[in-house]
Parts: C-alpha cells; sequence; structure tokens
C-alpha cells in the first residue's frame, strides 16, 4: 500500500511516538516559508501582482494570458479647410465630352390609318399622298473626361461614346475640339481620345488607387446633367467593390456626389493625383445617393497605355471560370482551409485546359503568389499574353503545380456576371446623361 506524502503536522506526529519508544528522532525539517507577495487577490498567490492603473481581469479570467495593453489611438487626420486651390490647378485638366450618334429614320406613314379622323387630317394636310418622311436627328451622350498627356491625350468611359458617329470635347475654357477615338476597351469600360489643340495642354497627374484608405478625402470634377466644371468633395466609402459590370470588378466606392454626366471624370485624391474614373452610381432614381464607383486608376493606368499603343487590350487569357471557396466547399474538398479559386468551368481548347486544369480543382496559387477568386481574373489579365505560369492546385486531396501558357484574350470572352439590379429596389446606372 503506498505511503501518502506526509504533511507538515503528520512528520511532528510520527517524532513524538518514536521519542516515547525511547529512540530519538531528528527534528524535522522547517518547511520554507512561501515567497513573500503582495496581499491581494488569489491571483497573487499564483505570482500575479496587480500593477497600478492596470484592470484585473475577472477571477474567472485569470488563469488566461494576459491581454496586450491597448494601443493608442491613432490622432485623427486634419479635415481639410477647403478645396478652392485644388480646384484651380485640376479644373483646366477635366473636359467635357458630346457624343453623338445618329438615329435612324422613322418610317414614312400612309395617309389613312383605318381612323377617319386621322385620314381626313393627313388629307387635308398632304393632299392624301404618304407622310415625307422627318429626317433622322442626332441623339447625344453628355460625359466627362480628363487630359493625361499634354499633346491632347484625353481619358474617358467606353460607354460615354459607344456608337458614336462623332465625339467633341470642350474645354474649361469653352473651345470645342473634333475628338479621334484612339482606342477602346469595352470589357474594362475605358477609351481613349486624342484631340488637336494647337497648344500644349495641362494634364494630370496619374496616383497609386492602392494607397487610398477607407476615409480618404477625395475630389470629383465633372459634366454633371452638362453643367461642366462642377466639383464635389467626399470620402472613399469602400475598396474592392464588385458590382458585376465586367472581368475584373474592383471599384473604389465614394460618397462624393457624381450624377449622370460623371462618366470618365477623375475622382482626385488630396495631392491632386487621380485615384479612379468615375464610372457608376447606384440609385433608385438616377441621382445621386452618395454612392458612386471609381475604375482604379492602377488598373486604368496600365488599360489606358494599352489602348495608346494597340488600339485596343491585350490581356492574358486562361480560359476559365471560376467560383470562391466557401468553408463547405474546402471540407467537402479536403482543403485545410478556405481560399483560392474553384475551376468552374473550362474553355476547350484554351490554356488552362492545355494545361490540364478540370472543374473541380481549386487555384491556390499564381505566379507563387496566394489567390483570391475576386483577384483571379486582374491577375490573369495582367500577365503577358505568351508567358507561361506556375499554378498550385488543390485536387483529389493533394496539391500539385501546372504550367499554363497564356493567350491573348478573345474580345468576346467574359466572365459571365448576373444582372446589375439590387432587391433593395436600387439600380446601377452609369454615370452618363
Amino acid at each position: 500500500m503506498p505511503i501518502p506524502a506526509l504533511r507538515p503536522v503528520h512528520a511532528a506526529v510520527i517524532a513524538l511516538i518514536a521519542l516515547a519508544v525511547g529512540g530519538a528522532a531528528p527534528p524535522p525539517e522547517a518547511p520554507s516559508p512561501p515567497p513573500a507577495v503582495a496581499a491581494g487577490p488569489p491571483s497573487a498567490a499564483r505570482g500575479i501582482v496587480p500593477q497600478p492603473g492596470v484592470p484585473r481581469l475577472p477571477a474567472s479570467q485569470e488563469g488566461a494570458p494576459p491581454e496586450p495593453a491597448p494601443r493608442e489611438p491613432a490622432p485623427p487626420e486634419p479635415a481639410p479647410s477647403g478645396f478652392a486651390a485644388l480646384a484651380a490647378r485640376l479644373l483646366p485638366t477635366v473636359v467635357n465630352i458630346t457624343a453623338t450618334k445618329e438615329a435612324a429614320a422613322r418610317p414614312a406613314r400612309p395617309s389613312g390609318s383605318g381612323v377617319p379622323f386621322d385620314r381626313r387630317f393627313q388629307d387635308f394636310m398632304h393632299g392624301g399622298q404618304t407622310e415625307t418622311p422627318p429626317p433622322p436627328r442626332g441623339t447625344q451622350s453628355l460625359g466627362s473626361g480628363f487630359i493625361v498627356d499634354p499633346s491632347g491625350l484625353i481619358v474617358t468611359n467606353n460607354h460615354v461614346i459607344g456608337g458614336a458617329g462623332s465625339v467633341s470635347v470642350t474645354l474649361q475654357d469653352g473651345t470645342t475640339l473634333k475628338a479621334k477615338i484612339v482606342g477602346r476597351d469595352r470589357s474594362g469600360d475605358l477609351a481613349l481620345l486624342r484631340v488637336d489643340a494647337g497648344r500644349t495642354l495641362p494634364a494630370v497627374q496619374w496616383g497609386r488607387s492602392a494607397s487610398a484608405r477607407v476615409g480618404n478625402w477625395v475630389i470629383a470634377i465633372g459634366n454633371p446633367f452638362g453643367l461642366g466644371g462642377t466639383v464635389t468633395a467626399g470620402i472613399v466609402s469602400a475598396r474592392g467593390r464588385d458590382i458585376h459590370d465586367g472581368h475584373d470588378d474592383d471599384f473604389i466606392q465614394t460618397d462624393a456626389p457624381i450624377n449622370r454626366g460623371n462618366s470618365g471624370g477623375p475622382l482626385f485624391d488630396l495631392a491632386g493625383r487621380v485615384i479612379g474614373v468615375n464610372t457608376a452610381i447606384y440609385s433608385p432614381s438616377g441621382g445621386s445617393v452618395g454612392i458612386g464607383f471609381a475604375i482604379p486608376a492602377d488598373i486604368a493606368r496600365s488599360d489606358i497605355a494599352q489602348l495608346e499603343a494597340y488600339g485596343h487590350p491585350r490581356r492574358g487569357w486562361l480560359g476559365l471560370q471560376a467560383e470562391p471557396v466557401t468553408a463547405d466547399i474546402a471540407r467537402a474538398l479536403g482543403l485545410p482551409r478556405a481560399g483560392g479559386a474553384l475551376v468552374a468551368a473550362v474553355a476547350p481548347a484554351g490554356p488552362a485546359a492545355m494545361a490540364g486544369l478540370r472543374p473541380g480543382d481549386i487555384i491556390l496559387r499564381f505566379a507563387g503568389s496566394p489567390l483570391k477568386t475576386a483577384t483571379l481574373p486582374r491577375r490573369v489579365a495582367d500577365a503577358p499574353p505568351g508567358s507561361t505560369v506556375a499554378l498550385r492546385v488543390w485536387r483529389d486531396g493533394q496539391a500539385m503545380t501546372l504550367n499554363a501558357r497564356l493567350a491573348v484574350r478573345p474580345a468576346a470572352a467574359r466572365v459571365a456576371s448576373p444582372a446589375r439590379t439590387d432587391p433593395g429596389g436600387g439600380n446601377l446606372h452609369p454615370a452618363r446623361r
């Protein structure tokens, strides 16, 4: 039978018994006193001494690791006292754009449509002859743009000039010039124009949209409802918005008032650099409700460079459609954690198919970098056509590497997107009049 460990009181009893039977027992070793601690709660007995000014955890949480001390709040950024100097400097770089599209001639209407009054009226007006069709009238759409090169290169949205027979540009000083379309990107909704002003024009500077933080001040300049030179201000409301408007939805959301006619106009930071191209608004009525969207400058700038060089975008193409990897999908496929892009469909004979990708594969890395579904289209588009990229793929419970040689993205290729409506009753409208 095992002997339990002796407490100090047990040792004293044994010593007395030994003395009674005539034997001398060594005196028991005195227990060492406990370490001195400050008087306090039970935690003090475990060596946890409360510090002045630090709140003590409840007794139920005293065994948990200590939480880090709260950080001091960052000092608030000062609000600008005004935008007058900035607006005066930037207004000459923004232009109004008028796109004219000829409407089809209305068909001639024969006299005598079967309504007696109508027949008598036409007989009286036209002597019973067929009504002469009215001449075709052109329809105009108004938008905005901004000068990106002093030689006369101007950026706007493709939907501003779509289907136009002629395009004209009005500078801030009222000069109106005919514009030539240098290039158009239908899927990216960007267009590049050129005008010959006979002089050097003031031009904007591109900024880095990746540096724009939610809450930063921004100003928008444009031509809402034909009211050129309108300046509005707000903040960056959100980043990375997907409004189902193309292959690379990554819009900046702003509450700077944007209305019809602002399409193609610039979104500036407080340094006067373009961080976005105003493109669409969310509104039940078509007017501004403080929810506008701009194409990030980091995307627009690379696209515009391709339009200047080739007249059209030259994007990499992988030839697949992808979906997000949810936690349920990750568990079902044995993936340790949700992430990557789930291959939903593969284009026959496309680069993905040639590389061996299959529906159900999960792409974890693209060219060595971790991947999210939302970033896959832009990552592929930014890669040069003809380049070979390594794809880290999860299949049948294990990871493998496949190499894909990207092709030029066909003009008809487009990521399937739902309609641009919202069940809450709002709609997305191009910011074009």
